[in-house]
């Protein structure tokens, strides 16, 4: 643990890692003490993990095998098989037996059963935690649902990256049919596990096959190919989460609008999960990371959620998509409604407002002809410096001298920000070379 000396290390001698940071900050003894705290705990976090990792993995196999007579649960077995394989980092492990409490079914963890950061150990932030804390939603999904439920949890990562982790839980049954109990593996997937295309992924492709046959899909037919692009281009995690039927919804609301120039917003509630899920479909000239950074914090706020994950998909049409996945409760009618208006004012161009704008003050004829002499009469630097109104306001300037020649001018008072007083603006209009 103390440096002997800087050279190169002799066979015998174990290797140690050596990281110093500098940051420029003024901070309290205190401060500086807890922050200290905080480092301690990730590194024992990181330790717990990769000690542990191999027994987290074969844990994962034996599963397998104490699950090899039942041959409903070959899919899932092969999941398992494909996590080890590199699709999962194996952060901990923890066994839940089935209990009755007031007359309910409830999880209590067993004791010394835990691997990984999920283990027991002094100082564990999950000695006493949420990730043990089951909603009668999550009950019911756990018992009912299918024998592997994959969820996102609220819980951040210490370790790998930073980012809320994913829970495996899966229900172990008695020859009687009775619950039994759960293993639960918590960790995060992989860029591997990203980067393969999810109608090759255990669990994944059965419901690929599900969704297909659901919509009557014919092998090698032109909507057998949208469906499974589309598929292949959702998020894992919500292809994880999703059932059939939401995924089935939101595919084709995907392939209906792929070619439209305008703001879509789906929102699905995960009651069981606590998640609330929104898909924003709008042209692809419309985003920005600012765009969509203004479109997350609106609908964060509306929600008063936490954000899980987001995902960015832009694709060979003229649409980018945006899926948003937070961990809150489901949203009303009206509060919906609120969203959508308000994620369409978001992803609006200054190019869609002035359309919108021409229209209103033209009508449809006349505002097609404005547009087909002004759409692209605006540079970059006027847009950034002028609001639609104003442009509007000066092409109606231009349209009469072209119509009746002469020269007009503009006087506005604007007040100034920050002050009581204005300031006096002029505008000249004249057809020709500039003075």
């Amino acid at each position: 643990g103390n440096i002997e000396s800087i050279e190169t290390a002799g066979l015998r001698e174990g290797a140690e890692s050596f990281v110093r940071a500098e940051l420029e900050i003024h901070t309290t003894g205190q401060r500086a003490d807890e922050i200290a705290t905080e480092v301690r705990h990730v590194l024992t976090e990181v330790r717990r993990a990769a000690d542990d990792f191999e027994r987290m993995t074969e844990r994962a196999l034996q599963i397998c095998d104490e699950t090899a007579a039942v041959r409903e649960l070959v899919e899932m077995r092969e999941f398992l098989r494909w996590l080890v394989r590199g699709g999962f980092v194996f952060l901990g492990y923890r066994q839940y037996r089935v209990e009755s409490r007031n007359g309910t079914r409830a999880l209590s963890r067993e004791l010394e059963s835990g691997l990984g950061i999920l283990g027991e150990y002094p100082n564990s932030r999950f000695a006493t935690s949420p990730l043990d804390e089951f909603s009668d939603g999550e009950l019911v999904l756990l018992f009912d649902g299918p024998p592997l439920t994959i969820t996102k949890t609220n819980v951040e990562s210490h370790v790998h990256r930073r980012r809320a982790m994913d829970s495996i839980m899966i229900r172990r049954t008695a020859p009687s049919g009775k619950v039994g109990g759960f293993d639960r593996f918590v960790g995060l997937f992989t860029s591997k596990a990203f980067a393969e295309e999810a109608e090759h992924i255990p669990i994944l492709r059965a419901k690929l096959n599900d969704v297909l046959t659901a919509e009557g899909a014919t092998a090698g037919s032109h909507d057998y190919k949208e469906i499974v692009g589309a598929f292949n281009s959702f998020p894992k995690e919500e292809l994880f989460r999703a059932s059939i039927d939401e995924i089935r919804q939101q595919i084709r609301l995907l392939i209906e609008t792929k070619a439209d120039a305008v703001v879509r917003l789906s929102v699905l509630s995960d009651p069981s999960r606590q998640q609330v899920i929104a898909l924003v479909l709008m042209p692809r000239e419309a985003f920005s990371a600012e765009v969509r950074l203004r479109i997350q914090n609106a609908i964060q706020n509306r929600l008063k959620g936490k954000l899980l994950y987001y995902y960015l998909a832009l694709g060979e049409g003229y649409t980018a998509r945006l899926h948003f996945c937070f961990y809150g409760q489901p949203p009303s009618a009206a509060l919906m409604r609120k969203i959508e208006s308000e994620i369409a004012a978001l992803a609006r161009t200054w190019d869609d407002r002035l359309r919108e704008l021409f229209g209103q003050k033209f009508g449809a004829t006349r505002a097609h002809e404005m547009l087909a002499r002004w759409g692209l009469a605006f540079t970059p630097e006027y847009k950034a410096a002028f609001d639609v109104e104003r442009a509007a306001a000066d092409a109606e300037h231009i349209e009469r001298l072209l119509a009746g020649g002469g020269f007009e001018v503009e006087l506005n008072n604007h007040p100034l920000s920050g002050a009581s007083a204005e300031a006096s603006e002029l505008r000249m209009y004249a057809l020709g070379d500039a003075p």
